[in-house]
C-alpha cells in the first residue's frame, strides 16, 4: 500500500504520523516544524559513505543539512511516496518503524530528482506524542551522484554565460 506522507492512512498509529511529518516538513522546508519531532540528543546515521554523507549528525548538524534543500528546490516541491511501513524495536525495546520510500521532484535549475529509501525512525516517549530519537537512512548513491553533477555542470554552464 503506497501514499503520500501529506494523507497518511487514517488508521495511521501516531509514530507514523510523526514520520509522516518528518517528510512533509523536509518537503515544505519546514525547519522549525521538523526540530519539534525530533528529541535533544537525535542522531542520524546516513548511508552510503561514497555519496558524502557524515558518519553521524546532531540534531543541529541535521538542520545546517536541511537548509540546503531550498537552495535545489522549491517549497513543496519535493513529493515523497512511502511503498512499505514496518513495526519493530530498537535494540533497547524502543518502538522503531522501517521505513521503505522514495522522492521525485526537479531542482529549480531543471535536473529531475529521483530518491529511493530505506529508513529506520526509532521513537522515544509516549505513544502518544512520540518523538524521532534517531534517523537511519539508506539512500540511493547513484542518484545522488547523478543529480550533483547534473546539478553543477548547470551551474557552471549559467556562470559561463554571464
Amino acid at each position: 500500500m503506497s501514499f503520500d506522507p501529506r494523507f497518511p492512512p487514517s488508521n495511521a498509529s501516531t509514530y507514523l504520523q510523526v514520520a509522516c511529518r518528518c517528510f512533509v516538513t523536509l518537503a515544505d522546508h519546514d525547519l522549525e516544524a521538523n526540530g519539534a519531532i525530533l528529541t535533544d540528543d537525535f542522531a542520524w546515521y546516513g548511508r552510503p559513505k561514497s555519496a558524502g554523507f557524515p558518519e553521524k549528525a546532531d540534531k543541529a548538524m541535521l538542520r545546517s543539512m536541511m537548509e540546503l534543500i531550498p537552495a535545489s528546490f522549491e517549497k513543496g516541491a519535493m513529493k515523497y511516496t512511502i511503498h512499505n511501513v514496518y513495526e519493530s524495536k530498537a535494540e533497547d525495546g524502543a518502538f522503531a518503524l522501517i521505513i521503505l520510500a522514495e522522492s521525485n521532484s526537479t531542482s529549480k535549475l531543471g535536473t529531475p530528482w529521483h530518491n529511493e529509501y530505506a529508513v529506520v525512525l526509532e521513537f522515544s516517549g509516549p505513544a502518544s506524542d512520540p518523538k524521532i530519537r534517531v534517523i537511519s537512512e539508506t539512500q540511493d548513491s547513484k542518484s545522488i551522484v547523478d543529480f550533483g553533477i547534473a546539478e553543477e555542470t548547470k551551474r557552471n554552464e549559467l556562470a559561463a554565460k554571464s
